[in-house]
C-alpha cells in the first residue's frame, strides 16, 4: 500500500517550513513592491521611513544630484526585496505540496544569502534598529534550522524528490 501525501513522513514538519518561509516571503514581497513605488518620482518622503531624523526637503535642496541616486538605489533595493520573497512563495509552495527537497536548499540559500545583508550592515554595523528586522531574520533561521533537521530525518525515509 502506498503512502498518501498526508501520511508522508515528515508532512506536519514540512508544512511549518513552507508556512515560515510564506510569512518571510511577505515580509519581503510587500515592502519590495512599495519600494520600487516610493522610488519612483522626486519625493524622498520614503527617507524618512528610514531614518526619522532626516528631512527629505532638505535633502533634495542640499543634494539634488544625490538625491535622485538615493532613489535609484531604494528602487533597485524594492526590486531585490521582491524577487527574494517570490522565489520564497514559489518554494514554500513546492514544498508544501511535496516535500521538496531541493526548494528547500534553494530557498535557504537565497533567503540566507539575502538575511546576510541584514547581519553585516543593519545587525552589526548598526545605526539603524528594526525588530521586525531582526524578528523576520529569527523566522529565516528556524526554517532554515527545521529543513536541516527534516534532511537528517527523513533523508532516508523516502527517495530524493528532486
Amino acid at each position: 500500500m502506498s503512502e498518501t501525501p498526508a501520511q508522508t513522513p515528515g508532512r506536519v514538519l514540512t508544512r511549518v517550513i513552507s508556512i515560515l518561509w510564506l510569512i518571510w516571503a511577505l515580509f519581503h514581497v510587500l515592502p519590495g513592491i512599495l519600494a520600487m513605488a516610493q522610488a519612483i518620482g522626486t519625493d524622498l518622503s520614503w527617507v524618512a521611513q528610514l531614518e526619522p531624523t532626516a528631512e527629505p526637503t532638505e535633502l533634495v535642496a542640499s543634494y539634488p544630484t544625490e538625491a535622485g541616486a538615493m532613489s535609484v538605489i531604494y528602487g533597485q533595493h524594492g526590486f531585490n526585496l521582491m524577487w527574494f520573497g517570490i522565489v520564497a512563495v514559489v518554494c514554500a509552495i513546492l514544498i508544501w505540496r511535496s516535500q521538496h527537497r531541493v526548494a528547500m536548499l534553494f530557498v535557504a540559500i537565497v533567503a540566507g544569502f539575502a538575511d546576510l545583508g541584514v547581519i553585516f550592515f543593519i545587525d552589526i554595523v548598526g545605526g539603524y534598529t528594526s525588530l521586525a528586522g531582526t524578528a523576520i531574520l529569527a523566522v529565516a533561521v528556524l526554517a532554515i534550522a527545521l529543513s536541516i533537521r527534516y534532511e537528517l530525518t527523513y533523508r532516508k525515509a523516502q527517495s530524493p524528490r528532486v
